[in-house]
């Protein structure tokens, strides 16, 4: 086996083993025997063809004899086995009365049969080594082109890699299926259309050379100080390709109860899902990075305007100064409000599909489903906050060094609120919050495993409750 699975069913690369047969011998035993699928049941008598019945068998014994594979000079399996036909032979016994015609008729051939067996083994051996040699060329063929498919992705030559899957698809020999060949069929899909030209390529090693070197700087850089380096895995016009691509799958290889081993519908479900997720929110980060980089090319341009002024004599009131300020700090968080409800739209759409995808048993029990919805609960919960409150938050240092609780920093989100709207977004996101609980929570009882901040979040709840109920009860305030 090379460097890269082949994505060939096991059947096909002669990987399969014949189950042996049990019978049940005198003393009540199981006993195994071998099948032998090379043996000819037919007569092996090693007599020439012209000649007479030594034993004087009666054409229906004769027959008899040719049914159970023995040779018309053999001895009637009765006389030395008294149960026969009624309980099959010994395995020792069958073996014997074959090796003794075989190497009978090795020793006693006719001529006419030398030249006619010769013949017809020799060109059956010759058919099976060309066929056997032609299919060992052909798996080797289809693991050079898929050693071609990762070795393109890896150095980014999206359109060859394309060409390889295109052509190791067609033929009968791969599944998809197999050795997760669907998921590198995705991935090219996904970042179909990428440079693959020498100076691309050159000059995306020197930006990740310039990443490396730059990361701890970025690291204590505002965001803003970013912009243009946002980067994103493939592009966003792929992504419906990728969504057909793996819907095509799931209609052709849906979940099977009874075979769950099997790459189904059970594996390109999370896989679509979560693109889908991955993209929307790195279209809204994209979005998010141009209107912060807008704002501030857009307040530099007025630091001028009116230090230009000041110079002049032509000075603005205080209260004027602050009043423009004002307008366009509203101006720019109404722009980054639609843009969070847009992208809340579009999150809300993805978990509706999840959610009629796991009404099934299967899916709905699914670990990775849960999570990703989990997470997907905690993403909508996010974008439904004002861009004031959250931008309230941030300016606040009294909490920074905090480690508060979800109750916590839903109580300080209340107390900044001013209107009927931020109430109901902040109502709204308390609700996403207890979704994701519930799907952790489930995740955490079936036995999965979830992230540590995920589990203290469900802790976190659980301890809340047991101190609620333990408070006092005075009608009906706890």
């Amino acid at each position: 086996m090379g460097p890269f699975a082949l994505p060939v069913p096991g059947y096909r690369l002669g990987i399969h083993s014949r189950a042996s047969k049990r019978r049940k011998t005198d003393d009540g035993d199981d006993a195994e025997t071998e099948v032998e699928p090379g043996w000819d049941r037919a007569s092996s008598s090693h007599l020439p063809s012209d000649s007479i019945n030594p034993r004087s068998y009666s054409p229906d014994t004769l027959r008899q004899l040719a049914v159970a594979g023995l040779a018309p000079e053999d001895d009637i399996p009765s006389e030395t086995y008294p149960p026969f036909p009624h309980k099959p032979l010994p395995s020792e016994h069958r073996r014997e009365t074959r090796g003794r015609s075989r190497s009978r008729s090795r020793r006693i051939p006719s001529a006419a049969e030398n030249d006619g067996d010769d013949g017809a083994a020799a060109a059956k051996r010759a058919d099976k080594l060309v066929t056997a040699k032609q299919y060992s060329d052909r798996l080797r063929h289809l693991g050079t082109l898929t050693a071609v498919v990762h070795r393109c992705l890896a150095e980014g030559d999206i359109a060859r890699a394309k060409r390889a899957f295109g052509l190791l698809v067609r033929t009968k020999d791969v599944d998809v299926r197999h050795a997760g060949f669907w998921a590198v069929g995705s991935e090219i899909l996904m970042r179909d259309g990428e440079g693959t030209t020498g100076q691309q390529q050159q000059e995306h090693q020197q930006e990740q050379q310039q990443q490396q070197q730059q990361q701890q700087q970025q690291q204590q850089e505002p965001l803003s100080s970013h912009a243009g380096r946002l980067r994103r895995w493939g592009t966003p016009a792929n992504v419906d390709k990728v969504r057909d691509y793996l819907e095509t799958l799931i209609q052709l290889h849906p979940h099977d109860v009874h075979r769950p081993h099997l790459t189904s519908a059970l594996d390109f479900w999370p896989a679509l899902f979560g693109i889908e997720i991955y993209s929307l929110d790195a279209e809204f980060r994209g979005a998010l990075q141009r209107l912060r980089t807008s704002e501030e090319e857009e307040e530099e341009e007025n630091s001028e305007n009116e230090e230009g002024r000041m110079t002049y004599g032509d000075e603005h009131d205080e209260e004027e100064q602050d009043y423009d300020r004002q307008q366009r700090r509203q101006a720019a968080r109404a722009a980054r409000d639609e843009l969070r409800l847009d992208t809340r739209d579009a999150a809300e759409r993805v978990a509706r599909r999840m959610d009629q995808t796991m009404e099934s048993t299967a899916f709905g029990a699914h670990r990775e489903l849960l999570r990703l919805r989990g997470n997907l609960c905690l993403y909508i919960a996010d974008l439904s906050l004002p861009s004031r409150l959250v931008d309230d938050v941030k300016e606040d240092d009294s909490h920074a060094e905090e480690e508060l609780s979800p109750t916590q920093i839903e109580d300080i989100l209340r107390e900044r609120a001013e209107s009927a709207d931020e109430y109901s977004a902040l109502s709204r996101r308390w609700e996403e919050l207890e979704k994701a609980r519930g799907f952790f929570r489930k995740i955490l009882e079936g036995g999965g495993e979830v992230d540590d901040w995920a589990r203290k979040l469900v802790l976190v709840e659980e301890e809340e409750e047991e101190d609620h109920h333990d408070g006092d009860y005075d009608g009906d305030v706890w």
